[in-house]
């Protein structure tokens, strides 16, 4: 019985849909000192692409299926891997580092300078863990270029804790996602192992930074930032705590 070529277009159309943007995932440009993937789908549901921002050790290998995951829907996705070579040498407003933490604002304006530089005039963030403090600063400064912000597991939502504590908390947390993934889900093996290579190489890439961005998330109490929004009106927030 021979079956028509037509019975399998849907599936070959999707299949080359998907190939199209990962190729666009797998070519970060360099952005300052920063790598950042923008997957554009031919056609676009909306207008408001997604920033995906990646937690602490994290960035865009580890998230590369889930943002064409995103893109498969016909959303135009960014995501960033912070850069981690360049000198502290930006200088801020006074007011701002007292207001907020240095390493959480220093992200928080790359995310900006993405926006700006793309002309974005709004965006939907979908913000996991650690991000959710610095996309939380970012809806504080320019409240007007986020359309929605979702946050992931966010840190800042337990007590305060030390630079060990924050770190060894994060490992423990690491250790049982890469457990339950290994054992659920044995196609995730080779996103697990970049996410390891990418957490490897954030760290040692500037050492330095990682402890002061570890007590930074220390010091960060995410209730007062979201207090903050409150403020000011700011309140399309959707937070997941799984």
């Amino acid at each position: 019985m021979s079956i028509s070529r037509e019975n399998f277009s849907p599936a070959l159309e999707s299949e080359s849909k998907k190939n199209k943007l990962l190729d666009q995932a797998m070519e970060p440009e360099q952005f300052g000192d920063s790598l950042l993937v923008d997957i554009v789908p031919e056609q676009q549901k909306t207008e408001v692409p997604v920033f995906l921002a990646p937690g602490w050790a994290s960035g865009v290998e580890t998230f590369r299926e889930v943002a064409v995951s995103i893109a498969e829907q016909n959303r135009r996705v960014l995501t960033v891997t912070y850069g981690r070579k360049a000198p502290d040498k930006r200088l801020f407003d006074p007011e701002l580092e007292q207001k907020y933490q240095s390493d959480e604002l220093r992200k928080s304006l790359v995310l900006l300078d993405v926006l700006n530089d793309k002309q974005i005039p709004q965006v939907d963030v979908i913000a996991h863990s650690e991000a959710a403090i610095h996309s939380l600063i970012t809806a504080a400064l320019a409240p007007e270029k986020i359309k929605s912000l979702t946050l992931v597991n966010p840190a800042g939502l337990v007590e305060r804790s030390s630079v060990i504590g924050i770190t060894a908390r994060f490992l423990k947390q690491c250790h049982k996602s890469l457990t339950e993934m290994h054992g659920s889900r044995p196609d995730m093996k080779p996103v697990i192992r970049r996410y390891e290579k990418e957490a490897a190489q954030y760290f040692l890439a500037n050492p330095v930074r990682s402890i002061k961005e570890a007590a930074a998330i220390a010091k960060t109490q995410t209730f007062d930032l979201l207090e903050e929004l409150h403020r000011l009106g700011v309140n399309k927030l959707l937070t997941s705590l799984n």
